[in-house]
């Protein structure tokens, strides 16, 4: 089901890197645990170091962005661009 797939992709965030995650789920998966793991990453690092843990994270989510510029630079299926070319919009407006 829709729900199973979207608990694994979650799941499954935290042990692959994240180009390479963003390549092997569905667009849905992808979209939506991008963002659940956005906002827990963002609580952490708000709870832990607070304003200075905003900035902290600021850096990892430009890092992440220029690893995706460099996928998609890269040869991709049609499907995986289009993907990743959504997620980097959703990307580049929650940083």
């Amino acid at each position: 089901s829709v729900r199973w797939q979207m608990l694994m992709g979650i799941k499954d965030y935290a042990n692959v890197p994240r180009t390479e995650w963003m390549q092997n789920w569905p667009a849905q998966v992808v979209l939506n645990g991008s963002q659940a793991h956005w906002t827990a990453e963002t609580e952490a690092f708000m709870d832990e170091k607070g304003n200075d843990g905003i900035r902290e994270y600021y850096g990892v989510l430009c890092k992440q962005l220029e690893d995706m510029v460099y996928l998609i630079r890269g040869p991709l299926s049609k499907g995986n661009r289009t993907k990743i070319g959504a997620l980097a919009v959703v990307d580049v407006h929650a940083r």
